[in-house]
This record gives structure tokens, C-alpha cells and sequence, in this order.
């Protein structure tokens, strides 16, 4: 007697069980390596002439302007020797120009950007440090054909934990990431419609790693950049305003570890 097999039973049955297999498994995707970050302008806001010290500051006109990190001694723990050469730089504000370099970090001894200044006003810059206590050092930024500016680590410094602060957060852990803009409606003047697209990022602090980009700004949606977390902890992003009463928007960030 000839016998029939249900071969759409037997595919079935092999298909749910690969599912379930797979399932069980738990098997390492792309996504379980990404993560998004969600930036509001008004919740994440870091109100930067409320938090710290005053900024180092040089009076220019109207132009197009190379800043550099000269030189710098800069340290969040100078007792220790750890070096941590990075500046926040902001311009005078001003909507005849790309508002999404309104604030820049400069990372590193010799690291330079471009930026245009739409009126006169004066350029304003800040170390940038979770406190002052252990800080040190100073730095020299050069504006092209304008001046020097120096900048002190315990004066001319933006605390990040003075000033009730609320960080967008997300734990990492050690490893190398790539950090994108992926998306942005950040305004300092919503209302107004004005297209303020940056935010500043923090990784976990740790002496043995490069120092230089403790503290980075990613300006302008599609923005990216790669960096190196030393140890388990909070990657932490703010937007930048001088206030939070206009603010609005949010922006996406992903990060990816490699």
C-alpha cells in the first residue's frame, strides 16, 4: 500500500521550529549593538552662563574666523597629571548664519574650525568639568588675525553638576562607539523657527584613555563621530542655550558599538 506524506505539514512544523530554536537562542542582531538617545531642548538644556564660571572672552566684528587650541595644560585632575585639551567655543548669535555651529568643541592641542560670525559680538570660551576643585592648567586659543584668547581651568569653566543639570543618559559600556545626529528639531527659539541643531556629548570619564574627548559637540544633523569609553558608565548629552523659556524640539541620536 503506498503511503502519502503531508509535506506542507512536515515545512510547517520545520519552519516553526527554527523559529522557536532561533528564538530560544537569543541570536546577536545589528540592532542589539545600536541604541537611540532622545535630546529635549527644554528637559536636557544646559543653561551654560548659569552653570560655572564665566567664559574667557575676545571682541570681533562680523567674518569668517580660524580658532584654534594653541596650546594647552588643561586638567580636570591636575594632581594626577591627566590631561583633558578641550575648549567649548560660542559665537555672538546671529540668524544670518548656520545656527547649527552656534556652540563648538575644540578637542585636542592644534585642533582648529572655521567659524562665521554674523555680527560683532564677543567669542566666548569654557573649559568644561563635572567641578573645579582638582582643575588646572590653561589654554591658549588663537583667532586668526584677531587675537589670543586664554582661558583658565578653574575660572573660565562650565561645571556640568552646578546647576541642576538633567543630562539625557544611556549606560555603555567599555568599548569603541560611533555617535550620529540622526535627526533634529532643536531650537533656541522655536517659536521663531530657528534651526539650532548640536548637542554636547560626555562619555564616562577614565584616566586611561585620550582625555581629549571627554567632552564633544556633534553640530548639524547626519554629524558624527567615533570615540573610546574606558570603562562601564553614563554617556550623557545635552543642548546648549543661554536660557530654556524659547527653547524646543528634540533630536535623535544613535550610537552604535563597533
Amino acid at each position: 500500500m503506498k503511503r502519502f506524506f503531508n509535506f506542507s505539514v512536515i515545512l510547517i512544523s520545520t519552519s516553526i521550529f527554527l523559529l522557536l530554536a532561533c528564538t530560544d537562542n537569543n541570536p546577536v542582531s545589528s540592532d542589539q549593538n545600536e541604541e537611540t538617545l532622545i535630546v529635549d531642548a527644554r528637559q536636557n538644556a544646559l543653561v551654560v552662563l548659569n552653570c560655572g564660571l564665566p567664559p574667557a572672552t575676545l571682541n570681533v566684528p562680523a567674518g569668517s574666523y580660524k580658532v584654534t587650541l594653541s596650546s594647552s595644560s588643561l586638567s580636570t585632575y591636575q594632581a594626577r597629571g591627566d590631561k583633558t585639551n578641550y575648549v567649548l567655543v560660542s559665537r555672538p548669535l546671529n540668524n544670518s548664519v548656520n545656527r547649527d555651529y552656534d556652540y563648538v568643541t575644540l578637542n585636542g592641542t592644534g585642533a582648529s574650525k572655521y567659524i562665521d560670525v554674523g555680527e560683532a559680538g564677543n567669542l566666548m570660551v569654557w573649559f568644561i568639568a563635572q567641578g573645579t576643585q582638582n582643575n588646572g592648567g590653561q589654554a591658549t586659543i588663537t583667532v586668526a588675525g584677531k587675537g589670543n584668547i586664554q582661558v583658565d581651568a578653574k575660572t573660565n569653566v562650565i561645571v556640568t553638576g552646578a546647576c541642576g543639570s538633567n543630562p539625557a543618559k544611556l549606560n555603555v559600556t567599555k568599548g569603541t562607539y560611533k555617535i550620529t545626529l540622526e535627526s533634529s528639531t532643536l531650537s533656541t527659539y522655536a517659536a521663531r523657527g530657528d534651526k539650532t541643531n548640536y548637542v554636547l556629548i560626555s562619555r564616562p570619564l577614565n584616566a586611561g584613555i585620550d582625555r581629549s574627548d571627554d567632552y564633544f559637540t556633534l553640530n548639524g544633523v547626519g554629524a558624527s563621530k567615533t570615540f573610546e569609553v574606558g570603562e562601564d558608565g553614563n554617556l550623557l548629552a545635552w543642548f546648549l542655550a543661554q536660557g530654556t523659556s524659547h527653547n524646543g524640539g528634540k533630536a535623535t541620536l544613535r550610537i552604535i558599538k563597533q
